[in-house]
């Protein structure tokens, strides 16, 4: 009975970054094409592995608050070991407990997900597998971050069954390593100036978004309200100075200001 099952006061939720993206679960960070969420979730990689713990000297990322450090894990199916150096010199010194991993130097993208040859239906492959196994064994991990997720899935994400099943895994991963696990993703359009529109414009079916426990998208503000947020900051303007985010999904609480 749940009178018996939950007693006393509940368990405190553990955030990576508060009222964005718990410890533990998955999430998902959307946006249209050279918005910068590569290089924004590869910052976030490299605060997390070199953050102190110390609260009054934790950064602020995708609009909330670091509240978590440890191992961090990116894996890049996209940039080449040339860009990810080029990226990690212009973010500062590189700490000891960060992993970037950029498959076109490791042989290429292999699916982690993929039709089961027997069923036709969605299954994960021996890469899986072996990722999932190291994952498991790295004490202190906290973040895992797959980007994009397209070239890793070899399944049709338009199907609800398909997408419904890579989010079951991602979420069984974060589950059994405690650390949250972030897949990036893209526009189908790139039209969006609210957060609704930018939810609404995310490529696949719903059930991608439906099944991961936050959902983070990033689009390019109109010109004339980037030309206002230049002018308030005291920078030029020029096009794609100026990118909002924020939270367009989650399951309980949440951050949902725009930044």
């Amino acid at each position: 009975r749940a009178c018996e099952r939950f007693t006393g006061d509940p368990q405190p939720r553990r955030w990576l970054i508060e009222g964005v993206f718990p410890l533990a679960k998955a999430a998902l960070v959307a946006a249209g094409g050279g918005v910068g969420k590569s290089f924004l979730l590869l910052a976030l990689a490299r605060e997390v592995a070199a953050f102190d713990g110390i609260w009054a000297n934790a950064p602020t990322l995708f609009g909330g608050t670091l509240a978590s450090q440890g191992v961090a894990i990116y894996v890049t199916a996209e940039d080449d070991a040339i860009e990810v150096h080029n990226r990690l010199n212009a973010l500062g010194p590189i700490p000891e407990q960060l992993y970037v991993l950029p498959l076109p130097d490791a042989g290429g993208a292999v699916p982690l997900f993929a039709p089961d040859p027997a069923t036709r239906g969605p299954s994960t492959t021996s890469a899986w597998a072996a990722l999932e196994q190291q994952l498991t064994t790295v004490t202190g991990l906290r973040v895992v971050i797959l980007d994009p997720l397209q070239p890793l899935c070899a399944l049709d994400l338009n199907v609800p069954e398909n997408a419904q099943f890579v989010c079951s895994r991602l979420a069984t991963l974060a589950a059994s390593t405690g650390a949250s696990v972030i897949v990036s993703h893209h526009f189908a359009k790139r039209e969006a100036s609210t957060p609704e529109q930018a939810r609404e414009a995310i490529r696949g079916t719903g059930g991608l978004v439906d099944g991961v426990r936050s959902v983070y998208a990033l689009w390019n503000p109109k010109e004339e309200q980037a030309k206002a947020i230049c002018k308030a900051l005291g920078e030029p303007f020029e096009r794609g100075r100026v990118v909002m985010g924020g939270v367009v999904k989650a399951n309980g609480r949440a951050n949902l200001r725009v930044t």
